[in-house]
Parts: C-alpha cells; sequence; structure tokens
C-alpha cells in the first residue's frame, strides 16, 4: 500500500475487511534510498548534508527496504495487519519531536529541479 490519495487514511478499512481471510494489509514509509540519482555528482553534497539529519547517519540503502518488505511478505509476520511502517533511519521522530511540520530538502541545476526528499507530518 502506498501513501497516495487516500492511500494511509483507508489502511484501518482495508485491514478491517481483508483480515477475516487471513490478508495482511501493511504501509510502508522509507524516507531517503540510496539511488543512482542520490549519486549524481550534482546531489552528492546536499545527500551528505542530509545524512546529518538523520539519527542513522546514512540514509538507506535498498536492501534496507527490501528486508523488511521480505519480512513483511513471510509467514514471520503473519500476525503484523494494519501497520505503518517508516523506514528513514529516525528522521520522522526526530523532526516530529523538532516541531516540523514539513521537510523539505532539493537542489536546483539551470531549470532542473530534483526533489531529494519531501516528508510531511502530521
Amino acid at each position: 500500500m502506498t501513501d497516495g490519495a487516500g492511500g494511509v487514511d483507508n489502511l484501518a478499512y482495508i485491514t478491517s475487511k481483508f483480515a477475516e481471510f487471513n490478508i495482511r494489509v501493511n504501509a510502508v514509509h522509507p524516507g531517503t534510498i540510496r539511488t543512482p540519482m542520490t549519486e549524481h555528482e550534482s546531489v552528492r553534497d546536499l545527500v551528505k548534508e542530509m545524512e546529518k539529519d538523520i539519527p542513522m547517519k546514512h540514509i538507506a540503502e535498498p536492501k534496507e527496504i527490501s528486508n523488511l518488505l521480505l519480512y513483511l511478505s513471510s509467514d514471520e509476520s503473519i500476525y503484523s495487519t494494519g501497520i505503518e511502517f517508516v523506514v528513514d533511519g529516525g528522521l520522522i521522530q526526530v523532526m516530529y519531536k523538532a516541531g516540523e511540520k514539513s521537510i523539505f530538502g532539493f537542489v536546483q541545476k539551470s531549470s532542473q529541479t530534483i526533489c531529494l526528499r519531501a516528508f510531511l507530518l502530521q
């Protein structure tokens, strides 16, 4: 399940409808993930600055996200349903406690804007 228009709002409803059939419904909210875009020379310095704000001091490697997805798709998580999993190295909690309502990090190069992160906090 993704965090789209009404995605998270519908999590409880969908969970309640499918739980009786032993179908688990969970939401995964990853933070910034290391990709070819985050390795590009035009954003390398910005990524290093972003990592300073993350309590675990690094952006996620793809395997750190896929390990959670593997767990959630296995029988090891048989009783986990209706849960939102945030995989961001602790960043959301730190920013939430600091009273931030939103965090935007972006870099602009010529007319192209590359958005690296945009977390909306409730």
